[in-house]
């Protein structure tokens, strides 16, 4: 899998275009859709270069709904504007360097990884959801520093308060507490940054997290 630097941020591509089109605007709407028997978000986005654009940059997103990671859930079309924005910008040839797909979009596709499965006729629950399975490879060195820069922004410093906020992040991330850095592996450790960097601007987020480190083992 890529690593984070390999794609570019939609603010990136935004602060490009308003550098590049002054006059210029992000547009968007929005429909919904059903898919395998789930409802999700459709958005369509328009980038104007000027006020008289007849041919704006265009780009969709969709999203399920609800999302299905604390930090898309009830921000569905949140994120879905945001990707979308970002593709129509790119569809304007902002940005694209490191390929049309931004960071943000990367985190959400892999947030929807989760899979619905139908059980057995004698289970409670009609259906069930489970995780897909989680990839083997290690987590970097750089990911772990990553995340223990980020646990230090949020007065986190001790080793077992680190290790604490770090299994808390994987179980709203629905994933396998670990043991160690060590045994952390790449899909883990992407998740506990996503999780940790939307805990400093989501106030639910940082209070859900509070509450899993309060909760006794």
């Amino acid at each position: 899998m890529a690593d984070r630097s390999d794609y570019v941020e939609v603010h990136d591509r935004i602060q490009q275009f308003a550098e590049k089109y002054p006059a210029g605007s992000l547009q968007s709407e929005y429909d919904w859709v059903e898919r395998d028997g789930e409802r999700w978000l459709v958005v369509k986005a328009y980038a104007y270069r000027d006020p008289e654009d007849t041919r704006p940059g265009v780009g969709h997103a969709w999203e399920p709904v609800p999302g299905r990671t604390p930090y898309t859930r009830g921000s569905e079309l949140m994120v879905g504007e945001t990707s979308a924005w970002g593709r129509a910008l790119a569809a304007l040839g902002i940005a694209v360097h490191k390929g049309v797909a931004t960071g943000g979009e990367i985190r959400a596709a892999e947030g929807r990884s989760i899979e619905r499965t139908r059980p057995n006729a004698a289970d409670e629950d009609p259906w069930q959801t489970k995780p897909s399975e989680i990839p083997s490879r290690r987590a970097t060195a750089k990911q772990t520093q990553y995340i223990a820069n980020l646990a230090r922004k949020m007065n986190v410093t001790a080793p077992g308060d680190v290790l604490d906020l770090v299994n808390a992040a994987l179980a709203l991330a629905e994933l396998p507490a670990v043991q160690s850095a060590a045994t952390m592996n790449d899909a883990q450790a992407r998740a506990v940054i996503d999780t940790l960097k939307t805990a400093q601007d989501s106030v639910t987020v940082a209070q859900a997290l509070a509450e899993k480190i309060g909760t006794p083992g």
